[in-house]
Parts: C-alpha cells; structure tokens; sequence
C-alpha cells in the first residue's frame, strides 16, 4: 500500500464527490436509523423504563473511560495532509493498545463504581460491558481510511450490514432474557459483528512496525481531540448521572429515551452531511473561494433540515411517545418536547465543528468544548436539583444554544460570511415550519385516529406543507437540494 493510494487528487470536484457521497451516506443512515428505530420501538415494549435506566448508568462509566483516553485516531486519519502504511499501523496499534487497558480497567473497576452511585444491578452490567473497549478497538483502520477517500459506498454498506445484524440480536436477546441483561450483551455482540464486517469489506492494511516518532506525533494531535471527546462525554453522559442518581432509575429510562428520539434526526443528519462534509472541508481549506461555497450549501441544507424536524418533535411529540414506546413511557412527552431546541442546537454545532476543525481551527474548538461543557454541567445541575428532569432538559438545550452561537460567530470571522445571511436561512425555515406546524396541529383536533396512523397523517400534511411554504419563503433551501441532484450527473469544478 503505498502513500499515493491513500491520498485523493487535489484535482477531484468537491460538488461531485459531496454528492455522490451524499447519496450513499444517506441511503446507509437513513436505513440503519430506521432498522435501530424499529429496533428500540420493539424492545422497549418489551423492558421497563428502569432497565433503560440501569443499562444508562452503566454506560457512564464505560463512555468516561473511552472518552479521558480518546485519542482521535479516526479523525487524524481522515484530516491528515499525507498518510502512509506506517501511520496507518501505529495508530491501529495505539488504538489496540488503549483498547485491550480499557477493557481491563473497566472490569477491574465495575464494583467500586456500583458501590459509588448506589446501585448493585449495575455491576453486572458494567462487568458484561467491559470487553466493548477492545471489540471496538479491532475495527479495522481501513474504514476510516475509506472515509478520507470518499468511498461512502462501503462505508454505507458497512452501516446497513451492521444495524441489520444488531437488530436481530437484540431484539431476539430482549425476547429472550426480558432484563437488562439483554442490552448489555446485545451491545457487545453488535460490536463483535460490527467488526467481523469490517474485516469483510475492508482489507486489513499492511503491517508496518510501528514508529515511535509518528506514534509521538499522534499522541501530539490526540491531546486537542481529548478535551473535544472529554466535553462530549460530559454533554451526552453527565446528565444521565445526575438524573439517575438524584431522581431514580425509572426517571432516568423516559429521559434517555426521549433524549434518543430527539437525537435520531442529529445523528441522521451528522452522518450524511457532517461524514461528507468534514473531508470536503478539509481538501478545500486553502481554497477561500471554494469553502465558501461548499459551506454554504450545507448549512442551507442541514438548517433546512433541521428546524422542521425539531417542530416535528414540538407538534407530534405525544403521538410519537405514544406509537413507539407505549403507555409506560408517557413523562417522556414532555421532555421530547424541550429537547427539540436541543436538536437544533446541536445539529447545527455537529456542521460548524466539522469546518473549525478542518480549517485548522483544533485549537479554538477544544477550547470552545471546553467552554460547553463547563455550562452545560453548571446547567444540567441546577436544573435537576431545583426543576426535576424537565429542568435537565432545559439546561442541556440553554448550553448547547451558547456554544453553537459562539462557533458561528467564528465561522462567520473565517469565512467572512454576512450575518444577514445566515439569519434570512434560520428565518425561511421556521417560518415554513410555523405554517406546516400549524396545519399539522389543525389535523389533530379535527381527527380522533388510532396513533400510528394519526403519526402517519400529521407527517404527511406537515411535510408536504413545508415544501408548499418554502416555495414562497425558502427558495435557497430547494435550490441547494436541486444542485446536489445536479451533481450526481456532472458538476464542473469551482476555480478561484
């Protein structure tokens, strides 16, 4: 494997390979989040809210370890200018390595962390988890690889294989058992096939001895990617610590239930958009013209995308509730509904992290992580202990919407993009989003329908009044969706 089969032609037209990048990754994302949704639908009619609670608990601490030891191989592997065979060993080599300490620290520590947080389901659990750390770490490299050069159409592949087979496990293992053990050895048994079907449609690279140096380096770069990971970790696990710990198990299920509902369309949209655009970025940063460009495509898109989802998630929160979890789940309505802010918020922090950090900005958007989470614990604590779970929702989205405000003022100083156009784009999708709310809302008093064909109806009229409001207030949005159509036929390149 030589170094030029890893790099792509600085000559390749980012419109096309975006698209056609686009294409594939949304077909594997939209695939997988649809089997995974189904998936949980099914198997929360089947566990209680609590085994939701116990299994949440029992991820903390697992995701504290892979998060403090981060070290951004997959990342650096995309980003770097230049990649040879011995980069590639060393970092799979680092990754094993922290993969096989993780697993045993992790073990070695599930009893004291039970004991810590006062709950002794959650050894067991958390005993059963502990080899997830070394599976992972045996994901071949070359998936990542296969990302730098735009090959999405193994790594969908990869994607949909994946989330077929996890689904079958789990959903058999929750039939099965009928415990919480169900999730803790579905989630080990997903990551074992999940590496089996790496080794299948990835080759293994070729095996150089690793390099101190470039081993050094790597460590060099991981550091910024630590305090990144760090601060993920503490907005995506802290508050579930706290809400299990101060409001109980069985609080904690609805939330990180309603939380996963509010986070489908993020990560839908962070992998079809975020996946493709970080590589695009990234060959396009000494190209003003061109980045420009490409960005603004995508924030159109991903605003466009975003806002009436996250009205979705207002409108029809308790017939969303209500058709995939059931009965038993109905505290979660209310918490859907404020984490809908969180959606936006967040969504539209998952496309500016991406170009911070492939312009060379790793520095500011470590420090910026920093910043988040720093607010977001202040947030979440105050909330729970003086609101309940419903002020732990509020404080995540309030912390969210200050960071995402304070990277897009930096990407507004990079790319010397007007803040008038960026607020026309935010303006022309809620206001088609008021009105297709609106008519999906006038729907439901008129109608008296089962939930889920009820669900069904208010999609359709919501999404189809969407499109009508956009013709008249969003024309950018349905321009931007034209071009990537476009560019999946030809797509000659923008010069300077």
């Amino acid at each position: 494997m030589s170094s030029s089969a890893l790099d792509i032609p600085p000559s390749t037209d980012w419109r096309r390979a975006a698209a056609f990048g686009g294409l594939h990754t949304s077909f594997g994302t939209v695939v997988s989040h649809a089997i995974a949704l189904v998936q949980l639908s099914i198997v929360a009619h089947i566990l209680t809210p609590s085994d939701f609670g116990i299994f949440a608990l029992s991820t903390v601490f697992l995701s504290a370890l892979n998060t403090f030891s981060a070290l951004g191989i997959d990342r650096i592997l995309v980003q770097r200018s230049t990649i040879t065979p011995v980069v590639v060993s060393s970092a799979w080599c680092l990754s094993v390595g922290r993969g096989i300490a993780l697993s045993a620290i992790c073990y070695a520590s599930s009893f004291q962390y039970s004991r810590f947080i006062g709950n002794s389901d959650v050894h067991s659990v958390l005993a059963i988890l502990a080899a997830g750390p070394l599976l992972t770490s045996l994901i071949t490299p070359m998936l990542h690889i296969a990302t730098r050069e735009l090959e999405f159409r193994r790594v969908a592949l990869h994607q949909v294989l994946t989330s077929i087979a996890n689904a079958i496990l789990l959903v058999s293992l929750a039939y099965a058992l009928r415990s919480v053990y169900a999730l803790a050895i579905g989630q080990l048994m997903g990551l074992l096939t999940q590496v089996l079907i790496s080794w299948a449609i990835f080759r293994f690279p070729k095996f150089n001895r690793p390099d101190i140096r470039t081993v050094r380096e790597l460590l060099g770069q991981g550091k910024h990617y630590l305090v990144i990971a760090a601060g993920a970790f503490v907005m995506t696990q802290a508050d579930n610590l706290l809400i299990g710990m101060f409001l109980g198990t069985a609080v904690l299920g609805s939330y990180v239930l309603a939380y996963k509902f509010s986070q489908v369309s993020i990560e839908m949209l962070n992998v079809i958009i975020g996946r493709v655009a970080f590589p695009i970025f990234s060959r396009l940063q000494d190209d003003q013209k061109r980045l420009v460009a490409a960005f603004s495509t995508t924030w159109i898109l991903q605003i466009g995308l975003l806002v009436p989802i996250a009205s979705v998630l207002i409108v029809c929160a308790d017939t969303l509730v209500l058709t995939f979890y059931g009965d038993a789940y109905v505290p979660a309505i209310t918490i859907l509904r404020i984490l809908s802010v969180l959606t936006i918020m967040r969504g539209t922090s998952h496309l500016l992290a991406p170009l911070i950090i492939a312009t060379g900005g790793l520095q500011f958007a470590s420090k910026i992580k920093f910043f988040e989470t720093t607010l977001f614990l202040a947030s979440v604590w105050i909330g729970v202990t003086e609101f309940g779970v419903t002020g732990a929702a509020w404080g995540a989205s309030l912390a969210y919407a200050i960071a995402a405000l304070a990277r897009l003022a930096y990407v507004i100083h990079r790319l010397k993009i007007t803040t008038v156009w960026l607020l026309k784009s935010f303006l022309g999708a809620f206001v088609a989003s008021a009105a297709a709310g609106i008519s999906a809302f006038v729907l439901s008093l008129s109608l008296t329908w089962p939930a889920p064909l009820m669900l069904l109806s208010m999609l359709v009229i919501f999404f189809a009044s969407y499109i009508l409001a956009s013709l008249f207030v969003q024309q950018s949005f349905l321009r931007s969706i034209w071009q990537v159509i476009l560019g999946l036929r030809s797509a000659p390149a923008i010069t300077s």
